[in-house]
């Protein structure tokens, strides 16, 4: 890909800026930690929690990412705090992805301007990633009531960032939701997995 007018990269968040499996795998961790006499009920409570949280994503996706009106259950500080004590704290155990620091400070280096563009709620995800740079902004397809493969969410990456479409790239893991938003108002993709295999092979297609 050719790199010479990019001024803004914009980030996925889950799945992009940390792996899956080794999210998963401590997401497991912590269940089985919690399982235990005296937080047993409660954990039994937040995990459905989260299970009607990850529905109501899939299902607002079906839509085109239209979210519509937030479930009761999913509103409020009370909410919040579960989703970042699991969400986040499984992100603080498995850690960023692979490479990615190093990607992100290369790109710093280089003038290159770099914002989150996610779907849920970011919450303390950022901090538990403990990357080296700070991001320019975050912008959270809930706060909007859309998500990806709405292109709201890389609209707003344009309008903050006050470039080009032409001047941004979008990085994310998902096909069949990254990639349609970002075309969608003509902003280059790159998907992990398909169009690179890691942030350290990327870093070379930078001169």
């Amino acid at each position: 890909m050719d790199w010479s007018n990019v001024e803004v990269v914009s980030w996925d968040l889950d799945g992009t800026l940390y792996e899956t499996a080794p999210f998963w795998g401590a997401f497991r961790t912590l269940v089985w930690k919690s399982l235990r006499p005296g937080s047993f009920i409660r954990t039994l409570r937040e995990l459905l929690l989260l299970r009607r949280y990850r529905r109501w994503i899939a299902s607002a996706r079906l839509r085109g990412g239209v979210l519509g009106e937030v479930p009761d259950a999913l509103q409020g500080p009370e909410a919040d705090a579960v989703i970042d004590r699991w969400l986040s704290g499984a992100i603080r155990r498995s850690g960023a992805a692979v490479g990615v620091s190093e990607f992100i400070q290369f790109l710093a280096a280089r003038g290159i301007r770099q914002v989150v563009c996610t779907d849920l709620r970011c919450l303390g995800k950022v901090d538990a990633l403990a990357l080296p740079q700070g991001f320019e902004a975050i912008i959270e397809g809930e706060r909007l009531g859309v998500i990806k493969p709405h292109h709201q969410l890389l609209q707003s990456v344009l309008e903050q960032t006050g470039v080009r479409s032409s001047a941004v790239v979008h990085i994310g893991d998902r096909e069949d939701t990254d990639r349609p938003a970002a075309e969608a108002v003509g902003v280059k993709c790159l998907i992990l997995g398909t169009d690179f295999e890691d942030y350290r092979c990327l870093m070379r297609t930078l001169p």
